[in-house]
């Protein structure tokens, strides 16, 4: 079951359940391209020459991201945070990303972050604690210059890019 797409570098990039990843050219003709993890990945963006993957490791149910420049060759990153990350987006030089400690339920594994990542290049994440907002994070979209973050909790956040 695949859970978000992005396109980018001429090539769409599709994620999901149990470490799924394909790519495809043309939006309908796709390839998998097996990762070896049956982690889940949830969300996928696309930016500064990368793209990057989000999701959970179920070994150590950290989370975990992936970078990669054309979409078929992956580099991973355990980020040893508890849970996993859920959404990522990529704005003004920067990818943000939500993560944390809040499992849902589990008819409906995905996890709703307690925390806001940011990175520029993928792979070195920080914790941005300074934010001060709730758990329940869901999911963060970037334009017109803010990034927008929305609560499973009926919340929005926007908040300009900084670099």
């Amino acid at each position: 079951m695949f859970e978000c797409v992005a396109y980018g570098n001429g090539q769409f990039v599709a994620v999901g359940q149990s470490g799924t990843i394909a790519t495809s050219p043309d939006g309908r003709t796709w390839t998998p391209r097996p990762f070896g993890t049956t982690g889940q990945f949830y969300s996928v963006t696309y930016g500064n020459g990368l793209f990057v993957v989000v999701g959970m490791d179920n070994g150590p149910n950290v989370a975990i991201t992936l970078i990669s420049s054309d979409g078929i060759t992956w580099t991973p990153t355990l980020l040893g945070t508890i849970g996993g990350y859920n959404s990522v987006a990529y704005g003004n030089g920067q990818f943000v990303a939500l993560g944390g400690q809040s499992p849902m339920p589990s008819s409906n594994p995905e996890w709703r972050g307690d925390s806001i990542f940011v990175s520029t290049n993928g792979l070195t994440w920080t914790n941005d604690s300074s934010t001060g907002l709730a758990n329940h994070l869901f999911s963060v979209a970037y334009g017109n210059g803010l990034f927008v973050v929305v609560s499973d909790l009926g919340t929005i956040f926007a908040s300009q890019a900084s670099r």
